[in-house]
């Protein structure tokens, strides 16, 4: 036995090498469905490409061949477009950690604002209650009285009189423009600004329950001639015509073929001039116009305001 050599069963232990590694990472365990292998197929059908797909499930591109080729899942069938996410290429995770960095940021501005909110209102409610308290503390000097509530509506109640109801005549537009001298026009924006009743008959006409006082007009008016109404008011016949039509005066037919239609001119009728004076604010004296029908123009003229 040498003096360097070792006893059967005592040779010294080796040591230990460290395991092998390739440099890759651990295998995620992430695998498809049979469902997310028919949306597999459905986007490769679709033509997205295989890396997008892959990112979409956060898989390895391996895991889209395999079901591309069939060897994962074959038997799952092509997943419908409707039923298909967008394509891509989709947010990477450098992409989505930043935007939940931004949403995070966003969450707390809003908390921020929201305690400066309540703060604020805590403030105001503190000044409301001094305010308050001065007030009662006031008035409390002062003998004030407090308001008395309003009274409470009662079904027994007796309610306000109402204003005693004018007397009114129902009558037509025509009859109210007839009774004060005035074109149907008139008559109905007459009712609407004064806000008169009206109803529909059951012949379909608008009845409008008018008081009595303003059933007739107030002022007086003449029965002239269309060549009468012309020297009134310095003009041709056929231009009195035109004026009685245009602003609705009352026309007499005659009953013999001998005598001439009349109109009636309220009192106070007018025409202005192109000078700006009018004519005529008074009747023509009678017998003027026989006379000298030159003169009624000037006589026109003359009492013209």
């Amino acid at each position: 036995m040498s003096g360097t050599g070792n006893l059967p069963g005592m040779e010294p232990e080796q040591p230990k090498k460290p395991p092998k590694t390739s440099g890759r990472a651990a295998p995620s365990g992430r695998r498809l469905s049979f469902d997310e292998a028919s949306l597999v197929k459905g986007m490769l059908a679709r033509g997205d490409r295989q890396h997008d797909i892959a990112a979409w499930f956060g898989v390895n591109s391996g895991r889209i061949i395999d079901v591309k080729h069939g060897e994962l899942h074959p038997e799952a069938p092509v997943a419908p477009k409707e039923a298909l996410p967008p394509p891509g290429p989709y947010a990477t995770g450098r992409t989505a950690h930043q935007a939940m960095s931004a949403l995070k940021l966003a969450k707390a501005t809003l908390d921020a604002a929201q305690a400066s909110i309540d703060a604020t209102q805590s403030s105001i409610n503190a000044a409301k209650a001094t305010i308050d308290a001065a007030l009662k503390e006031i008035g409390e000097e002062l003998g004030a009285e407090q308001p008395a509530p309003p009274p409470s509506k009662s079904a027994n109640a007796p309610r306000p009189a109402r204003p005693p109801m004018q007397a009114a005549k129902k009558l037509s537009y025509i009859e109210l423009a007839t009774g004060r001298g005035i074109s149907i026009e008139s008559a109905r924006r007459l009712a609407r600004r004064h806000g008169w009743p009206k109803q529909v008959s059951s012949g379909g006409r608008v009845i409008v329950s008018v008081p009595v006082a303003w059933t007739k007009n107030s002022g007086s008016g003449q029965w002239l001639t269309y060549a009468e109404a012309g020297q009134r008011f310095g003009v041709s016949p056929e231009a009195a015509r035109q004026l009685a039509k245009r602003r609705g005066w009352q026309r007499r037919t005659p009953n013999e073929p001998n005598e001439t239609a009349r109109i009636f001119v309220p009192g106070g009728a007018y025409i202005h001039r192109a000078d700006g004076r009018r004519y005529a604010e008074e009747p023509v004296p009678a017998g003027l116009g026989r006379q000298n029908p030159a003169m009624v123009g000037q006589w026109a003229l003359d009492h013209s305001a």
